[in-house]
């Protein structure tokens, strides 16, 4: 007798499973966008505009920087030769140390440390408004470029306000001591310590390369 064929069980298929419909699941709310937010649209405008005051000033300081060692190199050559007329001649009057030439210099630096004082101040408030910002609501839950949040940015704003304070010192204690220095040695100490920043660094260039990449900034 032949039997009457019949399908074979697969492995996969079980007789008390049914089939199953996925019903969609219940569409989400979607997020109030960042534009719409009153608090976020407010905070985001303000950011912007810190950071650029703070691009801003960064280019001052590099220009007056920059500046500040061609007189600086200017006065290291003028004292040399005022040094070399005191020993040769055996005048040592306040004519023949600090010539008029000199105090033009010395008077150009000193506006170019107040450059830097003012971007040192410029910084410091900057960092107040952040902090200020910080304590809106939702301030710190936002990306706001890229992959920054509020806190990347307040904390790039301390790192560079420590950083142009130390350096500040230094220009100002060039600008005290370069047109009073008596000696060789002391001149080109004094010109290596504003030609060869400590602060304002390969570092503070870099993090500023950082915060161009988060705002997709293209160096032309």
């Amino acid at each position: 007798m032949i039997s009457t064929p019949y399908k074979k069980e697969d492995c996969f298929e079980s007789g008390f499973l049914t089939p199953v419909r996925f019903l969609e699941s219940t569409p989400k709310v979607p997020r109030q966008p960042i534009n719409t937010d009153p608090n976020i649209a407010i905070f985001r405008a303000r950011l912007e505009l810190i950071v650029k005051t703070t691009q801003e000033n960064f280019s001052k300081w590099l220009v007056a920087e920059k500046r500040g060692l061609a007189l600086c190199n200017t006065i290291e050559a003028i004292k040399t030769g005022t040094l070399l007329t005191a020993i040769n001649e055996n005048d040592k009057t306040d004519s023949t140390l600090y010539p008029k030439d000199l105090i033009d210099r010395y008077q150009k630096l000193s506006l170019l440390v107040g450059v830097f004082q003012d971007v040192v101040n410029n910084v410091k408030d900057s960092v107040k408004q952040i902090e200020s910002l910080r304590k809106l609501p939702r301030s710190n839950s936002e990306i706001l470029y890229r992959s920054w949040c509020l806190d990347h940015f307040a904390d790039f704003l301390v790192e560079l306000s420590q950083r142009y304070n130390e350096e500040y010192k230094i220009k100002k204690h060039v600008l005290e001591n370069l047109p009073h220095c008596f000696c060789q040695a002391d001149l080109i100490r004094c010109v290596s310590a504003w030609e060869y920043p400590q602060y304002v660094d390969s570092f503070l260039y870099l993090m500023f390369l950082f915060l161009n990449e988060e705002l997709n900034v293209k160096k032309k």
